[in-house]
C-alpha cells in the first residue's frame, strides 16, 4: 500500500518481489486459499514480463510447489515440482539448496500419494544434504519433523518421537504457532503424547 501510494508502478521489480514475499507469507500462515491463486497470477505476470527463463518465474513456480505441499495436493504439486526443478536447473548449480528442498517436496507428495517408502528415502536424503551443507537449524528441524510424520505413518512411533523431540525446541523458538510446519509438528506431538 505504501509503494502504491508513492506511485511505484505495479510492475516495478521491487514491488513484485514484495508482493511475492507477502503472498508466500500468506501461504505459510495457512491461508493457501488466498495465496495459491495470487501466486499463480504473479507467476503469469513473471511469464509475460520476464519470460520463463527468468529467476522471477522460477521463484513463483517454486512458491506454488511449497503451497501445493502444504495443501497436500500432489496432483498440482508434482507437475509444478518437475517444472521448478527444470527452471532452477537452468539458473543454479546442482548443489544449490533449492534442490535439497525439492527432495523434501518430493517426499511430501509421495507421502500424500501413499508411497511411504519413496517419501522416507527422499526425506532422509534431504536431511543428509541439509546436515552436510550446514543448513539453518530451523530448516533441519522442519525436515526432521517431516521425517517423523513419515515414520509415524509407517508405524515407528519410537523414531517419530525421537525426531520430534529433537526438532520441537528449535521450531518453538523460531516459528509462530500458526506457521504451517510448526502447526503440523505440534499436531504430531499431541498424537505421540509429547504435549
Amino acid at each position: 500500500a505504501t509503494l502504491a501510494a508513492a506511485g511505484v508502478p505495479a510492475d516495478d521489480p521491487e514491488r513484485r518481489m514484495m508482493d511475492r514475499n507477502y503472498t508466500r507469507g500468506l501461504g505459510l500462515a495457512g491461508q493457501t486459499d488466498k495465496a495459491f491463486p495470487r501466486m499463480q497470477a504473479l507467476r503469469e505476470r513473471a511469464r509475460k514480463l520476464d519470460g520463463e527463463a527468468s529467476a522471477e518465474f522460477a521463484f513463483t513456480t517454486w512458491q506454488l510447489v511449497v503451497m501445493a505441499r502444504h495443501m497436500h495436493d500432489p496432483v498440482r504439486g508434482v507437475p509444478l515440482l518437475a517444472e521448478a526443478r527444470k527452471h532452477w536447473g537452468a539458473l543454479v548449480p546442482p548443489a544449490h539448496p533449492v534442490f535439497t528442498h525439492a527432495l523434501r517436496a518430493e517426499a511430501a507428495f509421495a507421502r500424500d500419494s501413499g508411497d511411504l517408502a519413496h517419501a522416507e528415502t527422499a526425506e532422509r536424503e534431504a536431511i543428509r544434504r541439509l546436515e552436510a551443507g550446514g543448513a539453518l537449524p530451523v530448516d533441519l528441524a522442519i525436515a526432521r519433523t517431516e521425517l517423523a510424520a513419515i515414520r509415524f505413518d509407517r508405524g515407528d512411533k519410537a523414531e517419530a518421537r525421537t525426531l520430534l523431540t529433537q526438532a520441537l525446541p528449535t521450531l518453538r523458538d523460531a516459528l509462530l504457532p500458526q506457521e504451517t510446519s510448526r502447526a503440523a509438528a505440534e499436531a504430531l506431538a499431541k498424537q505421540l503424547g509429547l504435549r
